[in-house]
């Protein structure tokens, strides 16, 4: 019955009529072989035509009076007939996921059964997955099952996504004298229509939808500013009108700038949703030598990973990994704590409604918490082909790793990472370097996710490691002791064992150990007398403020004990005056310029703007130019930094000279440095940022104050 349909179908084809609210104008071969992808777009007409999904859809409509057929087909056709102008003005778009997601967006109606009848518009997204998925489509799967208006709350989608919202939100009932008839409506009446159709529609929920609709509409401009005919009434696009962005003004300027930014995202997001585009693009970045465009790689990731396939994230945390011998400390810092974020986001999480007797496990071979446990053994031990200087680098990097995973708000597991953590804790004899990241990622483990057994673990993990360790080693012990008192659940046998650690006083542990032993002493509930010992042992001759100075620009130091050295410095300053105010912010200035490493460079700059209001206005002023020198160093990893604490710090200074500061920096942009001319509008952008607070600290005129707002930006 079903071939006899066909062949009386295409008869009618043949006659010449064309009905856009019953067929399917699909691809012309020459159309197929300019696709990126045409396997996937053939398997699509394959099965279509061997499934009769056409002929089947009809006799939807005489059985069960259901028009879906006509609602398909019209979004088939509007679909397509924006993305063929599109092509023609030369926006680069997939033709076959277009017409496959529209022609095949709504076929999980069909699998909706019994009960499920009465929420087909909820989980019909489902079962048009697993449709598509069990024929292996993929790419077209992704789009058509996320047809919804609610899809555009996410932040970026493919520019096929939003053809077919588009077209989805337009092809809607129509109530007439003989029923409903689908009908091709206006972005704008479309909106009311389904406003009116929402269930429980609060303030909240009218809102949310007016922002979802707002980006449709933005789309919609978008293309019509491309030349695009929307009325449908004709095929060709209008001729593209050139804009000079130097001439136009208003709202012209803001609405020419969201088309550059869906231009940008959408031609982007083509890339990072075809896989052979996507290995292409990393095979660049991994080549690459401008210290800009490494960056850039960097941050379109960070921005972008989400919506990236379980394959491209794999590919993408292996060139992670690489980066983290790279020899800009703030790229391998950016690699580490991007990789625990792909992780942590690696597992597919269903958004959609399912139906109930439907459970998702993950069939993978890999999941987050496998490929955790296997960066952290390369981080832990990265084998013997790699460098002692390239094993320190990405050692370093294991606590950015744990903090971002561990951390993170996507994580809902966070136990169960900690535990694989827990597992590569031994007390057996373990590498230096090992043990000292080991123990630095520990700092990174909030207290309240510890158990008591596991506590009592950690605990006896670090005691071991005080005896056969160096110095750095044995003072990192005793900054996880000082997080872990803070604990307010610690148990009996922990606190005893931390106790009996701390009744033993040692003027040979140094400044560092005996400074954070005094302050866990005071945290615990221990003799006076020991209290007495350590702040006599504190404020001795031997332990100088001056000597620590010394010590901490020297390379040989450890950056644990800089970073310590400078909580004492702080905390010491404001009780004694034995060493100047100036000369600690200049020491703190000096830090934040040429530490090796990021911890200390912040640390040093965040202590920096803490005692800033302490110094008077002249020593503001030295600080504030003793900074902006950083901005013109060579090398961007230490320069990178510079922006966020000088951006913070200027904001301490009088209107006078932060209005002469402001020269100052415009000087440096217009130079011929093009890396400090960047760092400057990072600079600039801090200080919008923290502008709020100076009318409070400054009493000026609003005119003033909205003057100096308005030059900055």
């Amino acid at each position: 019955y079903l071939e006899i349909l066909r062949t009386i179908l295409q008869h009618g084809k043949n006659s010449g009529t064309c009905d856009i609210f019953g067929e399917f104008k699909f691809l012309t071969q020459e159309e197929i072989e300019e696709l990126p992808n045409p396997e996937e777009y053939n398997t699509f007409l394959d099965i279509f035509n061997k499934n009769y999904i056409h002929e089947l859809m009809m006799l939807d409509k005489e059985v069960n009076g259901f028009n879906s057929l006509r609602h398909v087909a019209a979004v088939h056709y509007v679909a397509m007939y924006i993305a063929r102008q599109m092509r023609k003005v030369g926006i680069n778009v997939d033709l076959g996921l277009v017409s496959a997601a529209a022609a095949g967006h709504d076929i999980g109606k069909y699998g909706c059964k019994g009960a499920e009848k009465g929420r087909v518009a909820y989980l019909h997204y489902y079962y048009t997955d697993q449709w598509f998925m069990k024929y292996n489509m993929p790419a077209i799967s992704l789009i058509a099952s996320n047809h919804s208006t609610w899809d555009l709350e996410l932040e970026n989608l493919p520019l096929e996504s939003l053809i077919l919202i588009y077209a989805d939100f337009r092809v809607k009932n129509k109530a007439t004298k003989d029923g409903n008839e689908m009908h091709i409506y206006t972005l704008n009446e479309s909106f009311q229509i389904i406003l009116d159709k929402l269930d429980n529609v609060d303030e909240t929920k009218e809102k949310r939808y007016e922002r979802v609709y707002s980006k449709l509409k933005d789309f919609e401009n978008y293309i019509i500013h491309k030349g695009i005919n929307t009325d449908l009434k004709k095929d060709e696009p209008s001729p593209n009108r050139i804009i000079d962005y130097a001439l136009i003004d208003g709202y012209e300027v803001v609405e020419n700038f969201k088309y550059i930014a869906i231009e940008h995202n959408t031609s982007l997001m083509s890339k990072l949703t075809n896989e052979v585009n996507f290995a292409s693009m990393i095979e660049a970045a991994r080549s690459e030598q401008d210290w800009k465009n490494l960056r850039s790689y960097l941050n379109i990731l960070e921005e972008y990973s989400i919506y990236l396939s379980q394959k491209e994230k794999l590919f993408t945390l292996s060139f992670l990994y690489e980066l983290l011998v790279h020899r800009e400390g703030d790229i391998r810092r950016q690699s580490a704590n991007l990789m625990g974020n792909i992780i942590v986001s690696f597992d597919l999480e269903y958004s959609k409604e399912i139906p109930e007797d439907v459970k998702i496990n993950p069939t993978e071979e890999m999941t987050s918490l496998l490929l955790f446990d296997k960066y952290l053994k390369l981080f832990l031990d990265p084998g013997y082909k790699v460098t002692d200087n390239h094993k320190e680098w990405i050692g370093y990097s294991l606590r950015i790793y744990i903090h971002s995973v561990i951390n993170s708000h996507r994580n809902k597991n966070k136990k169960d990472y900690f535990n694989v953590f827990l597992n590569y804790l031994n007390n057996e004899e373990t590498e230096y370097l090992a043990r000292l990241n080991t123990l630095n990622s520990l700092l990174s483990i909030p207290a309240d996710l510890y158990e008591t057994k596991q506590l009592d673990y950690v605990v006896d993990y670090a005691l071991n490691s005080l005896d056969d360790y160096p110095h750095d080693v044995r003072l990192m012990v005793v900054q996880l002791f000082n997080l872990i008192v803070k604990n307010k659940n610690i148990g009996k046998n922990s606190l005893k064992k931390i106790n009996e650690f701390i009744m033993c006083i040692s003027e040979n542990d140094g400044l560092c150990i005996n400074y954070l032993k005094n302050k866990i002493a005071k945290e615990l509930d221990v003799p006076s007398e020991l209290v007495g010992k350590y702040k006599t042992l504190m404020t001795s001759a031997r332990y100088k403020t001056s000597d620590l100075f010394l010590n901490n620009l020297k390379a040989a130091t450890a950056w644990n004990v800089k970073t310590i050295s400078i909580d004492y410095i702080i905390e010491h300053i404001k009780n004694n005056n034995d060493v100047g105010l100036l000369q600690t912010a200049t020491h703190l200035a000096n830090l934040v310029k040429v530490s090796a490493k990021e911890s200390v460079r912040n640390k040093a700059g965040n202590s920096l703007v803490e005692i800033g209001p302490l110094l008077s206005i002249d020593q503001r002023n030295e600080i504030a130019f003793e900074l902006i020198k950083g901005l013109e160093i060579d090398e961007l990893q230490f320069a990178k930094y510079i922006p966020e604490y000088l951006g913070r710090f200027v904001m301490l200074l009088f209107p006078k000279e932060l209005d002469e500061f402001i020269i100052d920096l415009k000087n440096i942009y217009k130079g011929t440095n093009e890396r400090a001319s960047a760092l400057v509008i990072n600079t600039f952008g801090i200080m919008v940022q923290h502008y709020g607070d100076y009318k409070i600290r400054f009493s000026e005129d609003d005119d003033v104050y909205e003057k100096r707002l308005i030059k900055m930006l």
